[in-house]
C-alpha cells in the first residue's frame, strides 16, 4: 500500500518545489541606457534577480507602462509588453525615440513594470529613468535665450499665453503629426490664444519672430 502511494508521494513533493521556485522568482528593471534624437534608441533591462534563468518551462512576461517628461507618441513609441523567454534570465527593451526639430533640451522617460503572468516584481526596482537627448537643443539655445520666449500654463487647459523679449510675427498650433490646428498673426510681445476646442494630449508650439528665428515648444492639452 506504501509502495503505491510512492509516486504520488514524489509527484506531490515535486510540484511544491516546483510552486516554491516559482514563487521566488523576482523581477526588476535597471540599466537605463538614455536615447539621442537621431542616433540611438533610450533601453531598459527586465531580469531575473540574482542572475537567475527562467525555468518555468514558458516565458516569463507583463507589461509596461510610461511616464516622465517625454510625451510617448511625441517623442517615442511605447514597447508596452515584455517577454524573458524560457532558458533566459533577462530580456531588453528598445525604445524608438522619435527625432523631431524641436527645442526641447533633455526629457525623461520613466518605465515602470506591472501584470506578471509568473513571480514578482522587486517593490525596489519596480521602475527605472532614460533619458532622451535633443540634438537640437545644444544648437538653438542661444537663438532660444535671445528672444526670451516663455509659453504657460503648461500643461494647459483653456489659454495658453506667449510671451516674449523680441517682437514675435506669428504662431502656428501643431498636433504629433504636423498638422496645423490652429495659427495666426501675432502682433506685440504678449499674445494668448484658446486650446479649449483642442482634444487633450500633446501638441507643439511654433512660434516666428521679427528678426528671423523660429523656436518651437511642446505643450499638453489637458
Amino acid at each position: 500500500m506504501i509502495q503505491n502511494l510512492f509516486p504520488f508521494v514524489l509527484s506531490f513533493v515535486l510540484s511544491l518545489i516546483a510552486f516554491s521556485s516559482q514563487s521566488q522568482i523576482i523581477i526588476s528593471i535597471g540599466n537605463p541606457v538614455d536615447g539621442v534624437e537621431g542616433s540611438g534608441n533610450s533601453m531598459f533591462d527586465v531580469f531575473i534577480e540574482g542572475g537567475d534563468v527562467n525555468t518555468t518551462g514558458a516565458p516569463i512576461t507583463g507589461s509596461l507602462s510610461y511616464g516622465g517628461t517625454a510625451t510617448s507618441a511625441a517623442d517615442y513609441i511605447e514597447i508596452t509588453s515584455f517577454s524573458i523567454p524560457d532558458g533566459a534570465s533577462s530580456t531588453t527593451i528598445s525604445i524608438v525615440v522619435i527625432d523631431d526639430a524641436l527645442v526641447e533640451c533633455d526629457e525623461s522617460i520613466i518605465a515602470t513594470l506591472s501584470n506578471l503572468n509568473t513571480g514578482m516584481v522587486n517593490p525596489s526596482a519596480s521602475t527605472d529613468t532614460a533619458y532622451i537627448i535633443d540634438d537640437e537643443c545644444t544648437n538653438n539655445i542661444d537663438e532660444l535665450n535671445e528672444v526670451g520666449l516663455t509659453v504657460y500654463p503648461n500643461p494647459v487647459a483653456h489659454f495658453v499665453r506667449f510671451e516674449a523679449e523680441q517682437q514675435m510675427s506669428n504662431y502656428a498650433i501643431l498636433d504629433v503629426n504636423g498638422r496645423i490646428m490652429n495659427a495666426g498673426r501675432i502682433d506685440g510681445l504678449e499674445f494668448h490664444t484658446s486650446l479649449e476646442s483642442l482634444q487633450n494630449g500633446a501638441y507643439f508650439v511654433q512660434i516666428e519672430f521679427e528678426n528671423g528665428a523660429l523656436i518651437n515648444r511642446k505643450i499638453v492639452k489637458e
